[in-house]
């Protein structure tokens, strides 16, 4: 089946449902392109702020960071797994992930014309 005679993924009405559906279907089957809205799975807390885990339009795993108002403060890489993200998700929260902050100001970008 070519990209443009697959499926369209179908509506979830919980959670549950798409998790079970990404769990057992076949998704090189589906047209992942074609549904341009996000399929939430879960949310994983952290005092005010929460991660949020989503498929995107390739089908990879990504995670956010919202804020407690819901701002998006981060939209992590691709992952080919779930646990892969989730993975990540509790090296943030334990604290494993080392970080620096580069308080440079980066060089000024190029305008078009």
């Amino acid at each position: 089946m070519s990209k443009f005679e697959n499926k369209p993924l179908p509506e979830f009405e919980t959670d549950e449902e798409a998790e079970r559906f990404v769990d057992e279907a076949d998704l090189s089957q589906f047209d992942l392109r074609t549904n341009r809205r996000m399929v939430r799975f879960d949310f994983v807390e952290q005092d005010a702020a929460r991660f949020q885990i989503f498929l995107d339009q390739d089908g990879k795993f990504r995670f956010r960071l919202r804020d407690g108002t819901g701002n998006i403060l981060l939209v992590s890489e691709a992952y080919q797994s779930k646990e892969a993200a989730i993975q990540v998700i509790e090296a943030f929260k334990s604290g494993v992930v080392d970080t620096e902050t580069d308080k440079s100001t980066p060089p000024k970008v190029a305008s078009r014309k």
